[in-house]
């Protein structure tokens, strides 16, 4: 009981930061119509900055935002402020009626797979909100006691060995995927991807996503060797093979999996410990 009342308690705390209503001044379309066109005569630097600094300030919808990736050149950059603008926009249940201008299909797929998996998020934190609401609270349940006495992790549910870096944010993880999917050839996605994942961490769901984009086992192998250093829910690296066929490749995985996790965790969370889900 004190476990979930914990993890409700984190969930809680997230569901009201993401709901936070962020203060903004309303906006005619006629002034905003003449806004776009002062900053479409700004430099593309000046523009992508002050386009974020407006979206701060205004309060701006779906139609605002469609009509603002119009007047970006790159996919590059209406993905970023796609992401920007998702944090102050308040009603996405639209999204994927707009066509974003996306040049490559799949940035605009990327996107939206990212709106849906917020709903899906925010949909499961309404849930749990509503079960503790219903729940008796034990009148001597302190949430300070109940913080130290569990551990966050950042994969529901894990117990075991943890490697050194937290899984990269959603939003940092899309663009990562969209930027190898641009790439012609799978020894491009390798030498951008080694370059990208530098400092940075994965969970293995997020390594299982990357190495779907390959088709041959060998440049897979590549990728799952240079992420050993990145991956945090080490315990979890076994199902990585479900990408593999080739008997070489599972025996070299198990080698990794029986003998070198060690190597990379900098701790063990017993099965004993409570814990409670952090996201991003």
């Amino acid at each position: 009981m004190r476990s979930f009342k914990l993890l409700v308690f984190f969930l809680c705390m997230q569901l009201s930061y993401a709901q936070d209503d962020i203060e903004c001044n309303h906006v005619s379309q006629a002034d905003f119509e003449e806004a776009l066109r002062s900053l479409t005569e700004l430099t593309e630097d000046e523009f992508r900055h002050e386009i974020k600094l407006y979206t701060e300030k205004y309060c701006l919808d779906n139609e605002h935002i469609h009509m603002i990736t119009k007047l970006f050149k790159a996919d590059d950059e209406r993905m970023e402020y796609l992401l920007f603008a998702f944090h102050y926009v308040e009603d996405w249940s639209q999204a994927n009626t707009f066509d974003y201008y996306f040049e490559d299909e799949l940035n605009k797929e990327s996107f939206l797979n990212y709106v849906h998996s917020f709903h899906s998020e925010m949909a499961d934190m309404h849930e749990s909100v509503q079960m503790i609401n219903s729940a008796p609270i034990d009148e001597e349940w302190e949430r300070e006691n109940l913080n130290e006495a569990a551990k966050v992790v950042y994969v529901k549910d894990y117990r075991g060995k943890i490697g050194a870096n937290i899984p990269m944010a959603t939003a940092d993880y899309q663009i990562l995927r969209t930027k190898l999917q641009k790439q012609g050839y799978d020894h491009e996605k390798i030498v951008l991807y080694k370059k990208m994942i530098q400092g940075k961490g994965l969970s293995v769901d997020q390594l299982n996503g990357i190495l779907s984009l390959f088709s041959f086992e060998n440049d897979k192998m590549k990728i799952f060797n240079s992420s050993l250093s990145s991956i945090y829910d080490l315990d979890n690296l076994v199902n990585t093979k479900q990408h593999f066929v080739n008997f070489f490749n599972k025996n070299e995985i198990d080698k990794v999996t029986n003998n070198k996790l060690n190597d990379y965790a900098v701790e063990v969370i017993s099965k004993e410990m409570d814990v409670v889900y952090q996201q991003d």
